[in-house]
């Protein structure tokens, strides 16, 4: 179904540096998207950004695009300023695109809020992340199984999230998830296994032990109790962590122990 407002929600977002430090060198968004003005992490060096919508959530017909490029040597967090709401929809489905574009020796830590699928919803995702020579990309997604106090535990039509991330052109990661709660027991093994949340953080970078971030790694999610996890090193340059848990604060709590130790990690 196309959107009815007859356009796209586009979000453009274009980083250089001044004096060694990252900024915005130019933007340009379209409602409901908006984004305020940059924080700089003193301690990361890196500038952090925040996504706000204007809208009530994601509707039928809707169709996002966040069209990212940070530039050489470049260090930048976007992050969201809320929950992403997946209304019902009649017949149609809401989609959103994702163009990363990370230059050499940049770095990018994507950090958007959980996703909750209304009963009723369709919803496609697609992220497209290409890493230039040095760059480092972190990623994470947490995806409820719906409104469960409501009655709406796995009550959505499809939700569909496609990741490819690339590496000097050559593609090193491809996820692709789709749920459709008809056809499949997302209550059971090799889903959800009886848990209300998914989440997934990545870690992508060629210069990284792979072994020895894992071994770290997974030394602080032993810390947490009430989740299952897993942790895996991928094709190339790449670390990924699943978990299953019953709460998106908690396991957003998680991941920002798990970023705070990527970042320890990192060289001065």
């Amino acid at each position: 179904m196309a959107n009815m407002f007859g356009t796209d929600s586009v979000l453009y977002i274009k980083t250089g540096l001044s004096n060694n430090r990252t900024i915005v060198s130019d933007s340009y968004f379209t409602a409901p998207c908006k984004i305020v003005r940059p924080f700089y992490n003193y301690e990361r060096n890196m500038a952090e950004l925040m996504v706000m919508s204007a809208s009530a959530g994601v509707m039928e017909g809707d169709c996002y695009r966040a069209d990212i490029e940070v530039g050489t040597s470049c260090a930048l967090s976007l992050q969201g300023q809320s929950y992403t709401k997946i209304h019902k929809m009649n017949s149609g489905y809401a989609k959103q695109i994702n163009s990363f574009n990370i230059k050499e020796g940049a770095l990018f830590d994507y950090d958007p809020r959980p996703s909750i699928p209304f009963g009723g919803s369709e919803f496609i995702s697609e992220t497209a992340c290409h890493l230039h020579r040095g760059a480092r990309y972190i990623y994470s997604e947490i995806l409820s199984c719906g409104r469960k106090k409501s009655g709406e535990q796995f009550a959505f039509r499809s939700y569909r999230n496609i990741n490819r991330i690339f590496y000097c052109g050559k593609l090193i990661f491809l996820d692709n998830q789709e749920l459709r709660p008809s056809s499949q027991a997302l209550s059971e093994v090799g889903f959800f296994e009886g848990y209300s949340h998914q989440g997934t953080l990545g870690y992508f970078s060629e210069a990284e032990d792979r072994v020895a971030m894992a071994e770290r790694l997974y030394k602080v999610l032993e810390t947490f109790h009430g989740v299952e996890a897993g942790i895996s090193t991928t094709f190339e340059h790449g670390t990924v962590i699943r978990l299953l848990g019953n709460g998106s604060d908690y396991l957003e709590r998680i991941f920002k122990e798990i970023r705070d130790e990527i970042y320890r990690m990192q060289p001065d």
